[in-house]
């Protein structure tokens, strides 16, 4: 055999073994790159929960606000309940790792009318909240925390009501669910 022969087969088993070793890493590279995509995946489920819970926070805050403020502090927002420690479903609401339906949901956007699509915000199931009515208190106690005995504004007559807002919201693929609460005071 001539050496030219060799030399040729030899360039063929070289190029082989390239050709073995670049497929080795574009298949590495390809899982890896599906790993990424799985992890990105989940972080913008858990973050699109979170966004429906804090937005359904917010609404309930915002209701609570417009409610107190058209009523110069004398009405609570509709479907407000008693303490978690007197109502059992306010607890499970709160505690429970399951999705729990009730009356009182976020309705500012409709997340669930949003195209099903890779990549929308689209939640399964709008965000639902509970507010808890946590009661007054006479703000003599407060007063002794501030400088100003008019801090709580105009006409007020110095006395606090406390809430508890618990916000739920599922995420994108529903496998997720994320709570978010508040406690809210107005004076009056």
């Amino acid at each position: 055999m001539s050496r030219t022969s060799r030399q040729r087969g030899a360039a063929l088993v070289l190029a082989l073994l390239f050709l073995l070793v670049m497929t080795l890493l574009g298949v590495a590279a390809m899982t890896g790159t599906r790993l990424q995509e799985q992890l990105t995946a989940g972080l913008r489920n858990e973050q699109l929960a979170e966004a429906g819970a804090e937005s359904a926070l917010r609404n309930a805050e915002r209701l609570l606000w417009d409610t107190f403020a058209e009523s110069d502090g004398r009405a609570v927002p509709e479907g407000t309940r008693l303490p978690a420690s007197l109502d059992p479903q306010v607890e499970l609401f709160r505690t429970s790792r399951e999705w729990i339906e009730v009356d009182t949901r976020f309705d500012t956007f409709d997340y669930e009318q949003l195209p099903l699509e890779p990549g929308s915000a689209r939640l399964p199931t709008q965000p639902v909240y509970l507010i808890e009515d946590l009661g007054r208190v006479a703000s003599m106690a407060m007063e002794s925390h501030s400088r100003d005995g008019g801090a709580y504004g105009v006409g007020s007559t110095g006395e606090l009501h406390f809430f508890r807002v618990t916000a739920r919201s599922k995420s994108g693929d529903g496998r997720l669910i994320r709570t978010r609460e508040s406690t809210f005071a107005m004076s009056r």
